[in-house]
């Protein structure tokens, strides 16, 4: 069964963003600070999202510290299902060039379809930021539902 699109889940981890009225956080995130995030023009969450339409995401953010290397976690969630859906981590300097220095502005827009086969329900995405000394130094969890 076909699940979120693979570049849902791929935006999160290069961004591990979003907006104050559709995240929650889930840890310290005194590292990235939002100054703006848009899901599809949702304001508050979850998210109603449905399936057949293109989902937009667009961010911008800035770094407040000097980074060297950063691992993200992603985990993504339903409350029907006891176990995640899908895991999985990387190295964010893969995506984007390190170090990142304290001021820099992170931008970025993506689209992607919701395939019409997505299974209706509730979805949590956690994302978590992890530097090189092993610190959680951001996390975010996401709630949206496919309809």
């Amino acid at each position: 069964v076909k699940m979120i699109p693979k570049s849902l889940v791929i935006f999160g981890v290069l961004l591990g963003i979003a907006s104050a009225e559709i995240y929650s956080s889930c840890g310290p995130n005194n590292t990235i600070v939002i100054n703006e995030f848009q899901l599809n023009n949702c304001t508050e969450s979850p998210c109603t999202i449905v399936r057949g339409t293109n989902l937009t995401f667009s961010i911008n953010a800035t770094v407040l510290r000097n980074l060297t290397k950063v691992q993200v976690r992603v985990k993504l969630t339903t409350a029907t299902w006891p176990f995640p859906l899908y895991q999985t981590s990387g190295n964010l300097c893969n995506s984007i060039p390190c170090p990142i220095a304290a001021g820099t502005a992170i931008t970025s827009s993506t689209t992607t379809l919701i395939p019409t086969n997505t299974l209706q329900g509730t979805y949590t995405l956690i994302i978590e930021y992890v530097d090189e000394w092993g610190r959680v130094i951001f996390c975010i969890k996401i709630i949206f539902t496919v309809v």
